[in-house]
């Protein structure tokens, strides 16, 4: 294995050594968690998402689990992205009463179609009512001079959560909790990468060496909570970032891509890169998400897609788990009860 932090001019080599390649596989993988270990059956199917191109009224989301079952689609999760919470204030995790005055109704409503919910944030990431919160509490990473650190990269006045300090991670984690009794099943970790190193952290860090470590305590800290409130074997990611340890987290997908075949390919060399580097698991978009695909992608991802569930169970623990649409469709939804899903 090879890391090396931003601006770094030399190279760091971990050799893990053994007679042969099974040989101490723990220190790679972790004991509780090896690569193997298979996420939840319900992840394996049809993820529905449709990032900035619609409402999150409760008729809309209805509307679109409703259409996949009437139109014989498989459907086991529903994905709001980040305009279920209010608009510029994509961090601070409250929903949107103008879209959906009583989110457990939008939660719960639609799922009697049987599909799942996965609320989708910039879940690291802090706006302005958040840094006024966290701010205070000492929950966000500062700069040496001891101010909150922010710029304006994506969302103007943004601030970062320092996962090092554990109040941070227990006010984090109150926030997920709160969502999850509204009834979602998953969180989208998005983002998790291009973390400063003009910082100074909770415990001390090292900020170079946290540039790529942070996305791990990131999403540890959520699937700590998925698996607290859901079971061990219920908690599901759908992450973005990932270093050495993160297969341990599962499920990451290959983030966003151009909607053309040269992107799909380049998909696919990723995700298979990704599992020679010990990840059991990875997903993608089908039909990318940047530009407008042509209908010939869709049919050449369906048909990888339908040469995957034909495997056998045995190995589609190797081959992309869940997957997230992401173009071509206008509307938010979260879906049914766990329970329906079951079996």
């Amino acid at each position: 294995m090879c890391s090396s932090a931003p601006r770094a001019t030399t190279c760091e080599y971990l050799i893990i050594h053994g007679p042969t390649p099974a040989v101490h596989p723990a220190p790679l993988h972790g004991a509780d968690r090896p690569p193997g270990a298979v996420p939840p059956a319900w992840s394996f199917g049809l993820w529905l998402s449709t990032s900035f191109t619609t409402d999150y009224d409760e008729a809309t989301v209805t509307s679109f689990v409703d259409g996949m079952a009437a139109r014989d689609l498989p459907l086991s999760v529903f994905h709001f992205d980040c305009f279920w919470m209010r608009q510029f204030r994509w961090c601070d995790f409250a929903w949107d009463r103008r879209c959906s005055p009583i989110p457990r109704a939008c939660c719960g409503g639609s799922r009697s179609g049987g599909c799942g919910c996965a609320c989708g944030s910039t879940l690291h990431r802090a706006g302005v009512g958040a840094v006024r919160g966290g701010g205070g509490g000492g929950h966000l990473l500062r700069r040496p001079d001891g101010t909150v650190w922010q710029d304006d990269h994506w969302q103007a006045g943004r601030a970062l959560v320092d996962f090092t300090s554990p109040a941070a991670r227990d006010w984090y984690a109150g926030k997920l909790r709160a969502l999850l009794d509204m009834g979602v099943d998953a969180f989208k970790t998005d983002f998790g990468e291009r973390i400063p190193t003009d910082v100074v952290y909770a415990d001390g860090s090292d900020p170079e060496r946290m540039h790529n470590y942070y996305s791990l305590i990131y999403n540890q800290t959520v699937h700590d909570v998925l698996a607290e409130r859901r079971g061990p074997g219920e908690a599901v990611l759908f992450a973005r970032s990932a270093t050495v340890g993160g297969q341990r987290l599962p499920v990451h997908w290959g983030g966003d891509c151009e909607s053309t075949f040269e992107a799909m390919a380049e998909s696919l060399r990723g995700g298979l890169s990704l599992g020679l580097g010990g990840f059991g698991f990875w997903s993608h978009d089908i039909g990318g998400f940047e530009g407008r695909p042509d209908p010939a992608v869709f049919q050449a991802v369906g048909g990888v897609r339908a040469a995957v569930v034909a495997q056998p169970a045995a190995r589609q623990r190797f081959l992309p788990g869940a997957v997230a649409v992401r173009r071509g469709v206008r509307g938010r939804c979260c879906g049914p009860s766990r329970s329906s899903r079951r079996g």
